[in-house]
């Protein structure tokens, strides 16, 4: 275990690939979650439909947390393909 930990540090320290993936997920996922809360906080419907301004954020917060999920588990995949593909280079 601890030889494959030191492997991976190893690959990680060496390969640009796999560390831009990663901090480019790692923004993106918090970028989208600002942004999507941001937005969300000042909707407000008026009229006859105003009751339904409590489900509509709840359900855009939703989609931006998915949008967000999908990004980084993206980027994750992204950074495993740049390990695999490093690590023999290496």
């Amino acid at each position: 275990m601890k030889d494959w930990f030191i492997e991976f540090l190893y690959v990680l320290s060496q390969s640009t690939k796999m560390q831009n993936a990663l901090i480019i997920g790692f923004i993106a996922f918090l970028a989208i979650q600002a942004l999507g809360h941001f937005y969300i906080e000042n909707i407000e419907l008026q009229g006859s439909l105003a009751p339904l301004t409590e489900s509509l954020a709840r359900k855009l917060a939703h989609k931006y947390d998915k949008a967000a999920w999908l990004i980084l588990g993206a980027s994750f995949l992204a950074a495993y393909r740049f390990y695999r593909k490093d690590k023999n280079r290496f």
